[in-house]
């Protein structure tokens, strides 16, 4: 993803929850945060909460926040302290601003630790849900994105999952519900009123029974049939974009012309997509992308599992895909 789109948090905050058999009293609770405190300061990470004080219960969530190194000031920032042009406040808010928007966007810039109490037949113990944010949603949300710096969901998702995990493990704790991001169990990539916009046209129909299948396959992890059939899904709303849109019927065109490559492909569509003008440049470019490497992952995904990380951007695509072409998917939601 660029800078030009909008983060969603569904597809990069890693999410896990995990049993933590300890006993309710306060010092037990006590003893494991703060060896949370000392394991994420050694990775790097600073409590961001408020110091309790000593006679107070333990705190039922913790949250860290990346111990960003300090930039050296420039010349000019130097001038400005020195002769009070600028406030010591105003000095550090910038500097925060710069070390964050030197940060990769992929690390986790804050995790949240929450302690749930859970009551049992024999006594009680604690659930401890994590929560890992990566920078990039910091970045966004204090304006240091930048549009040119590229990062990629599933790199950011392994990432955060990653640091989750060394976690878990440092404590040795048993998973409840193992790192996911929301986005991993979203919705059908199509709703009803999309459906009812789609199914008006044959082309539009076949695209969906794509979709259907898809969707089914991504739910049961056959992620390898999800691949073909949401690249199909893709090809088929082209198709059907053209047909009502343009009053083109490109299957026909092919029927006439005889293509010894033995019809479209997708890279076929996408350039015709393209001199339309209709969908984003960022949307052109991921279908460009995915009509590239389309045969070589057809190729060598024959064996060996295919990771969830890997189709659900094309699941997301989809469905964006489809409200670009036929807009009246947007104004029936």
């Amino acid at each position: 993803m660029s800078g030009e789109e909008t983060p969603d948090p569904d597809e990069l905050v890693v999410r896990a929850s995990y049993r933590l058999p300890i006993n309710p009293e306060e010092e037990d609770l006590s003893g494991i945060q703060e060896y949370l405190r000392f394991c994420l300061q050694q990775d790097g990470f600073i409590h961001a909460d408020i110091d309790l004080e000593i006679w107070e219960p333990a705190p039922r969530s913790m949250t860290f926040h990346a111990d960003l190194p300090n930039p050296n000031p420039s010349i000019f920032d130097k001038l400005k302290q020195k002769f009070s042009l600028s406030s010591e406040r105003e000095f550090n808010n910038k500097s925060h601003l710069t070390k964050l928007s030197n940060r990769r966007p992929d690390l986790p810039y804050s995790i949240i630790f929450h302690f749930v109490p859970v009551h049992l037949e024999d006594g009680q113990e604690f659930e401890l849900q994590i929560e890992s944010e990566p920078t990039a949603l910091q970045q966004y949300r204090q304006g240091v994105l930048s549009e040119s710096r590229d990062y990629d969901e599933k790199n950011v998702a392994h990432t955060n999952k990653r640091q989750v995990r060394q976690i878990s493990s440092r404590l040795g704790l048993q998973a409840l519900r193992q790192p996911y991001i929301v986005a991993e169990f979203l919705e059908p990539t199509i709703a009803p009123q999309q459906r009812d916009v789609l199914e008006k046209s044959e082309y539009g129909a076949t695209a969906t029974q794509y979709i259907d299948e898809a969707d089914k396959c991504f739910q049961r992890r056959d992620f390898r049939a999800a691949l073909n059939c949401y690249i199909l899904a893709i090809e088929w709303l082209i198709i059907s974009y053209f047909e009502n849109e343009v009053d083109r019927d490109l299957l026909e065109e092919e029927e006439q012309r005889q293509d010894i490559h033995g019809g479209f492909q997708l890279y076929h569509l996408v350039d015709y997509l393209d001199d339309e003008n209709i969908v984003s440049t960022t949307t052109i470019d991921k279908l460009e992308s995915w009509a590239e490497t389309e045969r070589h992952w057809m190729a060598h995904h024959k064996f060996g599992e295919m990771p969830r990380e890997d189709i659900y951007p094309i699941k997301k695509r989809t469905e964006v895909l489809s409200k670009g072409l036929f807009p009246e998917i947007k104004s029936s939601q």
